[in-house]
């Protein structure tokens, strides 16, 4: 379900006043170019098991990152789990799958 799938992914940036180690973890290593569908507002699963992961706009409550001059929202975030990205610090691309199809 999609609260299940929201325990172990996560595809917003954090809020740098309540979590600032991490914010910081996501603007260094986990914000790149948007894939397909942009804010969407649930996570629903794709035709080949992959979700549509849950992306709140600035309008929503999520927030944003300056990176370069350039300030970007959840759209530009890879799907990562907060617990691996604190403890290794580095880009770890974090998904759920429910089909074998979806095992590269």
């Amino acid at each position: 379900s999609a609260s299940e799938i929201g325990k172990y992914v996560c595809t917003e940036i954090p809020n740098s006043e309540i979590d600032p180690l991490l914010y910081s973890i996501v603007k260094a290593n986990m914000i790149h170019g948007p894939c397909g569908s942009l804010n969407i507002k649930e996570t629903p699963r794709g035709q080949d098991g992959y979700p549509k992961y849950k992306r709140r706009s600035l309008d929503a409550g999520g927030f944003s990152v300056n990176v370069n001059s350039v300030d970007l929202d959840n759209r530009w975030v890879v799907p990562y789990n907060p617990v691996l990205l604190r403890t290794f610090n580095a880009h770890i691309n974090v998904e759920i799958t429910s089909s074998v199809k979806s095992i590269k």
